[in-house]
């Protein structure tokens, strides 16, 4: 007896191929959307790990950060005139030259600013300090050229000159050796001498002694408006340190990419590069602030960098020691997500060392 080999009708195969296809869809789109999730977490972790990384290099930087033209005095016997620059401050405007290419957003009442400028002199890591070998005055008068002890090593500042190779070193900050006073210098000429007079006395001993050291003759640093920083009567003695220092604009530029820019070159370096499609910079907010230690329990309390002349601001000025970052990025491409959001505060020992006796606000 024969078996029944009847097979599938056209309707049970269109049936299964429709069910089957169903099936491949739906395993199709949970595929795409796991992949999609999967990079947009990928594209945001390296992102914020990006940002993360600019941060550290930013921190980096503000641990040399050097507190410039001040003196331990009370705060009261500095008349600062036209808004002095004290080697960390918040730029109001991008109009200046040095900043023109940074966005900036003024600050709304209730609200921070969306994109701070901050200017700021940071001691330079490549070269090694050197001494002054006679006291220096700085009077309110033409100051005198410095005299510093000259070292015949590459990995000292000012040693190019004794090669005749011109040195790139535009900007110095000599502390008094017994820690009076500090203040910030524009390298107008480095010049080499070697001779038997004591730079000191004047003299010539016996027997004699060759003596190598740079003349440095200096000028008052500008400020980011383009006009001379007011002169301070200050004094240093012999023996005082003469550090390396870049003066440097740190803002978000035209493109979204967070920047620093020299001041005397105009070089860009990119801390942040927004992609233009992916996570931007949408935000870049700094504040500032003055604790009595890095170790405080109680929660600093930050502002804008205050521009006014009054007494409360000056003193607010000089007596920053601390900073606090906000930066946001936001996806600007079609899977946008959401935004990233990094906040960190950074202590600047530098200022918290040198500062005077009335910074107790």
């Amino acid at each position: 007896m024969m078996k029944n080999k009847r097979g599938f009708t056209l309707v049970e195969i269109v049936v299964a191929m429709g069910i089957f296809g169903l099936i491949t869809l739906a395993v199709a789109q949970i595929s795409i959307s796991t992949t999609s999730t999967f990079w947009r977490n990928i594209e945001s972790q390296v992102a914020r790990s990006n940002l993360h990384l600019a941060i550290n290099k930013m921190e980096t930087l503000f641990v040399n950060i050097a507190p410039i033209q001040r003196q331990n005095s009370p705060i009261e016997s500095l008349d600062e005139g036209e808004l002095n620059y004290f080697g960390v401050g918040g730029l109001t405007s991008n109009t200046a030259t040095e900043s023109s290419q940074c966005l900036y957003t003024a600050k709304v009442e209730g609200e921070d600013e969306v994109f701070s400028i901050m200017r700021l002199s940071s001691i330079s890591p490549k070269k090694k300090s050197l001494k002054t070998m006679v006291p220096w005055p700085d009077t309110l008068g033409t100051p005198t050229d410095l005299i510093v002890n000259a070292i015949n090593s590459s990995a000292y500042l000012f040693a190019s000159v004794i090669t005749d190779t011109p040195d790139p070193t535009r900007e110095i900050l000599i502390i008094d050796s017994e820690g009076l006073a500090t203040k910030r210098l524009e390298v107008h000429k480095v010049k080499y001498i070697e001779t038997t007079v004591d730079p000191y006395s004047g003299s010539i001993d016996d027997p004699p002694v060759t003596y190598k050291y740079y003349q440095v003759s200096v000028k008052q640093p500008k400020t980011f408006t383009g006009k001379y920083n007011q002169k301070i009567d200050l004094s240093f003695m012999s023996n005082s340190t003469i550090y390396p220092v870049n003066t440097q604009i740190l803002c978000v530029d035209q493109n979204f990419h967070l920047i620093l820019k020299d001041e005397y070159t105009g070089a860009s370096k990119i801390l942040y590069h927004s992609p233009k499609s992916g996570f931007q910079i949408s935000k870049f907010n700094i504040q500032y602030a003055n604790v009595s230690t890095p170790l405080s329990n109680t929660p600093p309390l930050y502002y804008p960098f205050p521009t006014g002349n009054t007494l409360e601001d000056q003193k607010k000025r000089r007596c920053i020691n601390s900073i606090k970052i906000h930066a946001v990025l936001q996806n600007n491409s079609q899977n946008k997500g959401n935004p990233i959001n990094l906040e960190k505060s950074i202590f600047l020992y530098n200022f918290y060392n040198k500062q005077s006796a009335d910074c107790t606000l």
